[in-house]
């Protein structure tokens, strides 16, 4: 989807959005706050059905990196003043919500100004405000720098207590590329079958593989 001058201006008119990283990844997680008003959703434990090995399907990106989902599903793509994002979004239950989203392709821009750990905390901020643009209460648990092979990353835990919701975000930046990967629903912890399985299925390939 490439947003119209229109749309744009309104995104960057927004508190914390200045730049087009920043604003193409409040596009990605913009959803959440739906997702988190679901009724009925602190009835249900978490994640059952997707810890069937069965159910999870592996995502090959041009031979580049792949990752695993416990479906397949088609990706949409964004564009915001030339930066594209492509985001695999998948609830394959009322209360379990994936999604792993990559620019296509290298930030220069961003990095030619700022360092790689300064976008990794964009991505933790963008994420944040998005949900508490309509979820005041959501709170950040935690933020931790992670890393993939050598490439660095962060890691944020957040949590809606009144809907027993937590989500898990890594994002990382690879080659001057960024990734993220992000898994939310009732329960929902690090230790969880489904955020290892999910979080340790993403890897970068190499050339000759």
């Amino acid at each position: 989807m490439i947003l119209s001058s229109a749309v744009l201006s309104s995104l960057y008119s927004r508190k914390g959005t200045s730049t087009p990283l920043v604003t193409i990844l409040g596009l990605v997680f913009g959803a959440m706050s739906f997702f988190l008003a679901r009724e009925g959703m602190q009835k249900y434990s978490s994640s059952k059905a997707t810890e069937n090995k069965e159910l999870w399907k592996e995502i090959l990106v041009q031979n580049h990196f792949r990752f695993m989902l416990p479906n397949k599903v088609r990706p949409t793509e964004d564009t915001i003043s030339g930066m594209e994002i492509v985001t695999y979004s998948l609830q394959p239950e009322e209360n379990t919500i994936f999604k792993f989203a990559y620019t296509k392709d290298k930030i220069l821009s961003e990095l030619s100004t700022r360092s790689e750990v300064a976008v990794l905390d964009d991505v933790c901020m963008s994420f944040m405000q998005s949900l508490r643009r309509d979820i005041p209460t959501i709170r950040e648990v935690s933020r931790k720098s992670i890393k993939l092979g050598d490439s660095p990353g962060k890691q944020l835990v957040a949590e809606y207590t009144r809907r027993q919701v937590k989500f898990l975000v890594r994002a990382y930046v690879i080659d001057k590329q960024l990734f993220v990967q992000l898994i939310g629903g009732v329960g929902m912890t690090e230790e969880h079958p489904n955020a290892i399985k999910f979080f340790e299925s993403f890897k970068i390939l190499d050339s000759d593989s």
